[in-house]
């Protein structure tokens, strides 16, 4: 075994906190902080392993750094193939990577040309959809999927065939989702989180398989990440951080009944990161055993063989800070690790310590006979054995059983067309669809065919029977009748790229003359995601199968427009034969078009799309607003700003719509537009109207324009000003902010729906602060408020906080709670409500303190938020009170040595003279008094005070 910590793999002392390998060996990536964010950087593998590459200077070391990331990279991963790099971070964002064949730039920015850029990877798709920090990801072995787990408790499942379609979401957690892996055959995805459980989720509708807490009920939530992994052969999944006897392990769980009784153990302190050879070796004896790599937060490093009770390595000691990622080479003979301190190790081990290696075929070959299936079969059946739809799952067998039963009775047939040995093979269809057909990502099925066609077929096919009697038909490519579009039946895009010249369809196509598949259709509307076209019309027709039940038919059609990047959301239906109830959100059913019931056009939809909107502003015949300027001589002048639409010309879409601006009855400007108004904002610095055709209009109290016309993604459903700022927020849930004076962006296009709870609630009123943040109240009294520093919506007052009840506020109260600041004037209504609902809760002296402590930090926060000086200072003073009556040192402390200035681990830069419109010194002199009445702190209040006075000085 050869060991080597190359020194000039890093990232300039920041740490690192992933690694891996290509699958060709030839490179590997490191993910961590960089200067200002993530970074990603991909380096040559060959200097690594050989010296004289190292020494040899013309040898390029790094091959390409990308800082794409606004936030630390956590994770990265390249997809089975290598084709792709996926990495996750800080900022909530799944970036994919690809090699690009146009030349980039030589050199990389910022190094004055001293660092070469070798290759060019560009970021090709991006996927949002977590609300949290990405932890980890994982490729499935066939690429059909990546699942990221979050700090938002959740795992998303990717189409990894039609970026960025998100497949389903996981929500089985209830703590940051830290690891996450596929097994090799694609069959089970296992996940670990904070909450101290592992999780077992099938893949064909990912449903929970099975929940292991037993092994992981004593351990603690100390580290970043929690890298589980599944070995090769499919047997077990080893966990990181659990324990046993009070002691760290990482514990073995066997796939045959889910049994937990083995571990491995040995580390000092957690085990943080668990990485298996993709290899499955065998000895001189033939027996099969595989390798695995264990991490742990006591800086070593072990490798285990499961044909030996002792482990083959233990390298103590090994990185100054904890062990972050492991990864094996494709060969089976390297390993790479990577730490918080921001160094790597390598190791090459020979044949002769870990033995020789299954071939490919070998390895595929005993999947096949352990599980029934393995990866490159999977790659060759018409049918995955993984279903992208739940729905699937459920009938397979009975499907099967079907189509067997009608082959042996009306002689029918089932035509599979093979998916081509090219990636992106094409079937040209020459009549009824005359389009390219490119096998990539969806299902088309025709339920009916012409009889004369099938007849043609079985005279050229060949069958053979296998070993258990099974009928085995050779595929071969159809020619679909002239009246082919008629006779469609189920088509299935989902994840699929369409538009007027092409059709995305999986690398299988099915045509069946007898076999049908019963879905039924829902009444509520899914969005769509990754399609756009000009304009397409499909009809559909389902047939339901006789020996099922009585023939069925329905046709659906509907015209897309410009759709593009929407989300999906699958919703798995109980009963087949039962008919759904009908909600208040419309949902398209994937599975039998890709389009909706109603004839209506669909909204151009934004980037993220959920399954409800808000509803959007009408347009009458008149609308109004008085306004109060001011002349000259400080005299108020009454103005009035009127909308006149022409609400009769709206069919003919020739009207013109007025804006009118008197002043004692006498028109003093006048403008229009050509589109009706359905919004109107007047004060004294500008006049604002909203469009239906979704665009804004802003001019000054004279008349004249001082934005172009700017068009949302949809209509406006919200339209609000003050003296300064413009707020929008559009139907599909999105809110931007304008700085009408500076005509700057100040929120862009954040959306809101999730704070709406999938449309039980809705927006009851909104306005805008002095700073620009919007502030929104909702139907149930909850009010947000979107911080522009935080990039985020901040909780103001919530209507399921018990804190206010529990918290004992009347004994640091010095004085009445201020009734005039805007934080009052937010929290009141729902105050009152709380005192009502919440009466009767009874908590402990300890947790009403602590409870206390929570509220009176929440409303300092909620006051700096929206920059109320006078509440912000109440709620310091009276927060330091409570603090000095509680005795809580360490937390008076933190809060003194900020507003000192002295806090430890900040430098001058960090550290702001000002809080809102105060010095920090003046508000520490606020409560040295409050700290003196109590005289346990007397050092302390004179080392706060002497820092004071040598200020002065």
């Amino acid at each position: 075994m050869k060991f080597l910590k190359p020194d000039w793999v890093n990232h300039n002392g920041k740490p690192i906190f992933s690694i891996d390998v290509h699958p060709d060996g030839s490179r590997f990536a490191t993910g961590g902080q960089g200067e200002d964010g993530g970074i990603v950087i991909i380096w040559n593998v060959g200097p690594v392993i050989n010296e004289k590459l190292e020494a040899d200077f013309s040898v390029p070391r790094m091959l390409c750094q990308m800082d794409d990331h606004t936030g630390c990279v956590n994770c990265l991963r390249w997809s089975t193939s290598g084709k792709y790099l996926a990495s996750g971070g800080d900022d909530k964002l799944v970036m994919i990577w690809e090699l690009s064949l146009k030349k980039g730039s030589s050199t990389l920015f910022g190094t004055g040309g001293t660092v070469l850029i070798i290759e060019n990877w560009i970021c090709v798709h991006v996927l949002r959809g977590h609300i949290g920090d990405i932890l980890d990801l994982a490729w499935s072995p066939d690429d059909s999927y990546i699942a990221t787990g979050s700090v938002d408790n959740t795992i998303n499942i990717w189409n990894a065939q039609s970026f960025p379609l998100l497949v389903h979401t996981i929500k089985g957690h209830n703590g940051l989702v830290k690891g996450v892996t596929f097994d090799p055959v694609g069959k089970y995805l296992a996940s670990q989180a904070d909450d101290k459980t592992l999780c077992i989720w099938n893949v064909s509708d990912w449903s929970l398989e099975k929940k292991f807490t037993e092994p992981f009920v004593e351990s603690s939530g100390t580290t970043h990440v929690l890298r589980l992994n599944w070995s090769p052969d499919g047997q077990y999944v080893v966990s990181a951080h659990a324990m046993n006897n009070g002691g760290p392990v990482a514990k073995i769980i066997q796939r045959n009944g889910w049994k937990s009784k083995m571990d491995f153990v040995g580390h000092r302190k957690a085990v943080t990161c668990v990485r298996f050879n993709d290899q499955i070796f065998f000895g001189n004896e033939s027996k099969q055993y595989v390798a695995c790599a264990i991490g742990s937060r006591d800086r070593s490093l072990s490798i285990w063989l499961t044909s030996l009770k002792r482990p083959l390595l233990v390298m103590n000691e090994l990185f100054q800070n904890s062990i972050m990622d492991i990864s094996w080479s494709k060969c089976g003979y390297f390993v790479f690790a990577c730490s918080l301190d921001g160094t790597v190790a390598f190791f090459n081990f020979s044949k002769e310590e870990l033995g020789k290696v299954l071939s490919l075929e070998e390895k595929y070959n005993y999947h096949k006979k352990t599980f029934g299936t393995s990866i490159k079969a999977s790659k060759s059946l018409i049918i995955s054995s993984v279903l992208e739809n739940p729905e699937f799952h459920k009938f397979q067998k009975q499907k099967q059983q079907v189509t067997e039963e009608i082959n042996k009775q009306e002689g029918s047939e089932v035509i599979k067309l093979n998916q081509s040995s090219e990636p992106n093979s094409v079937s040209q269809f020459s009549k009824g669809i005359n389009k390219d057909v490119k096998l990539c990502a969806g299902t088309l099925r025709s339920s009916s065919l012409e009889k004369s066609a099938a007849e043609d077929v079985l005279k050229k096919q060949s069958e053979t029977k296998t070993k258990d009697g099974k009928r085995r038909i050779v595929p071969m490519l159809v020619e679909p009748h002239q009246d082919y579009n008629k006779s469609v039946g189920n088509i299935s895009i989902v994840g699929t790229s369409l538009n007027t010249d092409k059709i995305e369809v999986t690398p299988s196509v099915i045509l069946t003359t007898k076999e049908t598949l019963i879905e039924k259709l829902n009444n509520q509307s899914t969005p769509l995601n990754s399609i756009s076209a000009n304009t397409v019309s499909v009809s559909t027709s389902i047939v339901q199968t006789p020996t099922v039940a009585s023939t069925v038919a329905s046709t659906v059609t509907k015209n897309v427009s410009n759709v593009n990047n929407a989300g999906v959301k699958r919703k798995a239906e109980d009963n087949l034969y039962k008919k759904s109830k009908k909600k208040k959100e419309r949902s398209i059913d994937l599975l039998l078009s890709p389009f909706g019931k109603s004839n209506e056009s669909l909204e151009n939809t934004p980037s993220r799309v959920l399954p409800f909107f808000i509803p959007a502003l009408e347009p009458e015949k008149f609308y109004s607003v008085q306004v109060n300027l001011t002349s000259l001589s400080q005299q108020k002048i009454n103005t009035t700003i009127e909308v006149e639409n022409q609400l009769e010309n709206l069919s003919e879409n020739t009207g013109l719509h007025f804006i009118r601006c008197f002043i004692e009855k006498v028109v003093q400007w006048e403008t229009c537009v050509s589109c009706p108004i359905n919004g109107l904002v007047a004060n004294e610095k500008f006049v604002g109207v909203a469009c239906v055709d979704c665009t804004v209009h802003v001019f000054s109290q004279r008349g004249r324009r001082l934005f172009p016309p700017l068009i949302m993604d949809s209509k406006i459903a919200q339209f609000h000003g003050n003296q300064l700022f413009l707020l929008v927020i559009t139907k599909c849930g999105l809110t931007s902010v304008w700085n009408t004076k500076t005509k700057s962006i100040v929120v862009n296009k954040e959306s809101l729906l999730h704070l709406l709870k999938d449309g039980t609630l809705s927006i009851t009123s909104c306005f805008i602060n002095k700073n620009g943040s919007p502030i929104i109240t909702l139907s149930n009294h909850s009010v947000y408020s979107f911080d522009t520093q935080l990039a985020s919506w901040t909780v103001l007052s919530s209507a399921c906080d018990s804190l206010q009840t529990a918290a004992d506020i009347g004994s640091c109260l010095s004085g009445n709670l201020p009734s005039k600041g805007p934080l009052h004037a937010i929290q009141a209504p729902l105050s009152r409500i709380s005192k009502q609902t919440v009466a009767g809760l009874r908590v402990s002296s300890a947790i009403q303190q602590t409870c206390t402590l929570a509220y009176l930090e929440n409303q300092v926060c909620s006051a700096l938020a929206i920059e109320s000086a006078i509440e912000y200072r109440f709620w310091l003073t009276t927060y330091a009170r409570y603090l000095v009556q509680s005795e809580d040192e360490c937390r008076l402390r933190d809060l003194c040595e900020d507003l000192s200035g002295v806090n430890q681990g900040r430098n001058d830069a960090e550290t702001k003279p000002k809080i809102l419109c105060f010095d920090k010194r003046d508000l520490l002199k606020d409560i040295l008094p409050i700290i003196a009445t109590n005289l346990r702190f007397q050092r302390f209040y004179s080392e706060f005070q002497q820092q004071l006075d040598q200020k002065k000085v």
